[in-house]
Order: C-alpha cells, then structure tokens, then sequence
C-alpha cells in the first residue's frame, strides 16, 4: 500500500495532521510507502477560463526545502518516502 497524501500550505500541512497521518502509517505493517504530494497551481488558469474559482490562488505551493523537511517527519517514522508522483 502507498499512502499519497497531498500537502496543501495551511489547509492539510499542520504539523498535528502529518504527525497522525505518520502514526497511522507505521502502525500498519501493509504500508509500503508514502507519497507526498505538494500542492501546485497547473489548473489555475483553465479554472479562470470557466470562470470557477476555488478559493485557492492565494495559496503557494510549498518550497523544496518545505517538501524535504516534511518528508524528514515521515522517515523518521521509519516509512520510505518520496515527494511528488
């Protein structure tokens, strides 16, 4: 089983979040893997298109450094871990 867990900048990032969602995954000898996913911006533009808005283009897609400090959380954990697909 891989975990794919998407990582929106103060919506699903909290540190309390990613620490329950670790928890869970390690205590779960099917878990293989998980995969975090970092919020982007690819459908902003198609969205203004047809004039839906989310309320999401004030967010910004979290840094690599974010990215690799999160996943820093989880491999201490003992899970493998990779950022992106």
């Amino acid at each position: 089983v891989w975990i794919r867990v998407p990582l929106i900048p103060g919506i699903t990032d909290g540190d309390d979040n990613l620490a329950a969602i670790a928890r869970l995954a390690s205590s779960n000898p099917a878990v293989r893997r998980v995969c975090l996913l970092p919020y982007h911006r690819s459908g902003t533009a198609k969205r203004r298109r047809l004039h839906a808005d989310n309320g999401m283009e004030h967010i910004e897609p979290p840094t690599a450094a974010r990215m690799t400090e999160l996943a820093g959380g989880f491999e201490s954990a003992g899970l493998e871990v990779s950022i992106g697909g």
